[in-house]
């Protein structure tokens, strides 16, 4: 195996973000490799979320380097310093990294079918009728094929989750980010999304962070487990030892609350 497959897809170093007088992220360190499917948990405020806004640029870090694929994310040299970027290089990179949000965040002007057009022709440059047809593609993929020219008012929060899904794919990102997808879903329309999620999982080898409190599902999808506590990673390794055997004893306590609910 040659150095570059070896390079992590995802690096952070010395990550910290704080809110006025709060500090949400404390130093944080971890690498990802490509294909990598990762579940983040550990209980509320302990900075999951902030992890991926981080990595999607919609938060800056106020100390700490991101990379992907070895470039920085939101930052270039200037010489021996590091300044923030926000020309065409910082649009290449974060074009690799895809996210899924809780709350949908569909445009509700527009239908299925346009809202998984709109990055591609608009973003990407695609041609109408090439991306029309892999939105077409991807409704099918999540489903909802049959809900194309469906209004998001039209659709259940299950198959809203499932159109912001199959928008996130159609930018064909390198890392998909789910934070908390199923949290806004009443509890019958949670397994859909799962599904869509672990066939995903299954069925492409997207590097994948995802944020959930559905602790099955994450031991089932996951390759890996990170247990976040008070902004740190305090456990990480393969579900089957963060599930039985815990390190922690915060892990510990945590998941012996949560799993006896």
């Amino acid at each position: 195996m040659g150095a570059e497959s070896r390079q992590p897809i995802l690096s952070l170093r010395g990550v910290s973000k704080s809110y006025g007088s709060v500090q949400i992220l404390r130093e944080i360190d971890l690498d990802v490799g490509a294909g990598q499917r990762i579940a983040l948990i550990g209980p509320s405020g302990s900075g999951k979320t902030t992890l991926l806004r981080l990595v999607m640029t919609l938060e800056t870090p106020e100390a700490g380097t991101i990379e992907v694929e070895g470039e920085l994310l939101g930052l270039r040299r200037a010489g021996d310093k590091l300044v923030k970027d926000r020309g065409v290089h910082l649009r290449s990179v974060r074009g690799k990294i895809g996210m899924v949000f809780q709350h949908f965040n569909l445009f509700p002007h527009m239908t299925a079918l346009q809202n998984i057009m709109d990055g591609p022709v608009h973003v990407r440059g695609l041609p109408k009728e090439k991306a029309r047809a892999h939105a077409l593609d991807l409704l099918s993929k999540v489903g909802l094929r049959q809900k194309a020219d469906s209004y998001p008012r039209q659709l259940s929060g299950g198959q809203q989750q499932r159109v912001a899904i199959a928008r996130a794919l159609a930018m064909e990102p390198k890392i998909l980010l789910f934070d908390e997808i199923t949290s806004a879903l009443d509890p019958e329309l949670v397994g859909e999304v799962l599904t869509i999620v672990r066939n995903l999982a299954n069925e492409t080898g997207t590097t994948m962070l995802i944020v959930t409190h559905e602790m099955g599902f994450a031991r089932e999808v996951a390759d890996r487990v990170l247990f976040m506590e008070g902004g740190r990673i305090v456990e990480d390794g393969d579900p089957e030892q963060v599930f039985a055997n815990p390190r922690n004893e915060r892990t510990k306590a945590f998941l012996g609350a949560v799993l006896h609910r």
